[in-house]
């Protein structure tokens, strides 16, 4: 009798196991497919300067994302950290999850290419004008590279790489002209 319940608890332990590795791969993927749509969604948001600002500078250390006071933001941070917020509440990711999630984001931002911007004093200088093509094009192969640039959809992969190629002034005039030269049109193809 004593040796039927100790085989029955080791059952009921496997079980338990194997649920919580199903579980745990399950949790690990969900945040995977969540945060590369919640980085799509933030990449292609008009906020996005703000959005990069606010998870660059991240919340105030002894608090976290869930604690921390509207103070510590500007005002445009705090807005961006709303509309970010709300986004990862929409996948259900709240309690501890939520904390989690908003961590990944903030890492994800975090390594984010950045290019040195250059300042163009003088457009007739052609100095100048080849090195800020320089830096567009570097920042545009470098962006193909990273994750967010291989999930990009057909259209904008096409204007990426036409600004890796030539620039982002050719980038945009591809895209204006793909869109029959509407601007609304444009923006709704291209986010």
């Amino acid at each position: 009798m004593k040796d039927n319940k100790i085989k029955l608890i080791k059952i009921e332990l496997c079980k338990l196991h194997y649920f919580y590795s199903i579980y745990k791969m399950s949790l690990e993927q969900k945040s995977k497919n969540d945060s590369e749509k919640i980085m799509r969604f933030i990449e292609s948001h008009p906020k996005f300067d703000a959005i990069y600002s606010a998870f660059t500078k991240g919340p105030d250390p002894e608090c976290g994302f869930m604690w921390t006071t509207t103070e510590w933001w500007s005002p445009e941070e705090g807005e961006a950290i709303k509309i970010v917020s709300n986004k990862v509440l929409e996948y259900d990711w709240d309690s501890s999850g939520y904390g989690y999630m908003m961590r990944i984001i903030e890492s994800k931002i975090k390594a984010l290419p950045v290019v040195d911007g250059v300042l163009v004093k003088d457009v007739e200088n052609p100095e100048e004008e080849e090195e800020k093509l320089y830096s567009e094009k570097k920042f545009a192969k470098s962006y193909q590279q990273t994750s967010f640039g291989k999930a990009m959809d057909d259209n904008n992969k096409k204007a990426l790489d036409v600004m890796a190629k030539k620039g982002a002034d050719e980038a945009a005039n591809y895209m204006m002209a793909q869109a029959g030269g509407d601007y609304a049109r444009m923006r709704s193809m291209f986010g």
